[in-house]
């Protein structure tokens, strides 16, 4: 027996994923897929640290891994802070570093299930195709990154204060640590790329 969603919200989720469905009927098949696994957890030890993601869905073929992520907010009309992306970016690393795949077979799928107030459920899909080259970028950033990090850690103070981009480069706007840095006004939170609300989301961009 069909069970109605509860309330509006529970409304919008049930045609989003409905729509998904009709959109996406492959992503839900599981002919031709060697492995197929749902919040699937990786952990790579890399310089010292432990690296850990958590997959929405990943799926193994013979010839190429596809990551997805679902995001419950629409497409942004920009896709380039996508591209240069933690999660984007982390996500094909981790997975190129623990499995047989080479960087080339790797893809990363983000679907925005959540279309615009007032439209109806238009999924909307961004690829990202790893290479080589991205492999060996994300690696040198990463080796930078956590010798800061180790550097800091391992210094004297019992509370160390980590050093904090410059404002002029406009990140602290987007952030939503920007609160806890004291980088956002007061009583306001800080607005994601996209432009909409933060109370309009419910996921954000890690």
């Amino acid at each position: 027996m069909a069970v109605a969603p509860a309330d509006d919200d529970s409304q919008h989720l049930h045609q989003a994923v409905e729509a998904l469905l009709a959109a996406a009927p492959d992503l839900f098949q599981t002919h031709e897929v060697d492995f197929r696994h749902s919040e699937h957890r990786q952990t790579l030890e890399f310089q010292g640290c432990l690296l850990t993601v958590v997959y929405d869905l990943l799926l193994f073929r013979s010839d190429h891994a596809y990551i997805l992520d679902w995001k419950t907010y629409p497409l942004p009309p920009d896709t380039t802070s996508l591209t240069h992306n933690w999660q984007t970016r982390l996500y094909p690393f981790v997975l190129a570093e623990t499995s047989p795949y080479l960087p080339e077979q790797i893809s990363m799928i983000y679907w925005f299930v959540r279309s615009k107030p007032g439209h109806p459920p238009q999924p909307q899909s961004w690829q990202f195709d790893y290479t080589a080259a991205h492999h060996e970028l994300i690696r040198q950033d990463l080796t930078r990154v956590l010798a800061s990090l180790t550097h800091h850690l391992e210094g004297d103070r019992p509370n160390p204060s980590f050093p904090q981009v410059d404002e002029a480069l406009g990140y602290c706007p987007q952030c939503q640590f920007a609160l806890r840095c004291h980088r956002s006004p007061s009583g306001q939170a800080s607005q994601p790329p996209n432009g909409l609300k933060v109370d309009e989301i419910e996921e954000v961009i890690l």
